[in-house]
């Protein structure tokens, strides 16, 4: 290995250590928080196997699982991207006595309640800003 490959090598793992993954592979986790606007920055999924770092083959009826070419079963791109993709303005939505609420971007019924729903400023399934009122 060169140095230039090692030294590639060595930012990849940093990044790896660093950032979490998009698609939630990842052993870093997933952090929301006041200071970026709860879109965190994490390494975008590779486009060809859509994170899962393999692709299926088959060939004359059998078939075999192999790393991406792609992202050389890496599952990324290494490129830091943000978690959301939505951009929209936050938008006020009043929660009903129980904590749910329908969210403007999607129109998803969700509860405010929930971790894997609402990260206190977002709607998981489509990252539109809320404020609850």
């Amino acid at each position: 290995m060169s140095g230039g490959a090692k030294k590639r090598e060595i930012e990849r793992r940093l990044l790896l250590a660093k950032y979490p993954r998009a698609s939630g592979r990842s052993d870093v986790p997933l952090v929301f928080s006041d200071d970026d606007d709860h879109d965190p920055l994490v390494l975008e999924d590779c486009p060809s196997c859509h994170g899962r770092g393999t692709r299926c083959d088959e060939r004359g009826g059998v078939a075999s699982l192999d790393a991406c070419d792609a992202c050389d079963g890496a599952g990324t791109t290494f490129e830091l991207v943000r978690y959301f993709a939505s951009s929209a303005p936050a938008v006020e939505v009043a929660a009903d006595d129980e904590g749910w609420a329908t969210c403007p971007g999607c129109s998803y019924r969700f509860s405010t309640r929930s971790p894997a729903a609402w990260t206190g400023r977002r709607h998981v399934r489509c990252g539109q800003r809320i404020v609850l009122t």
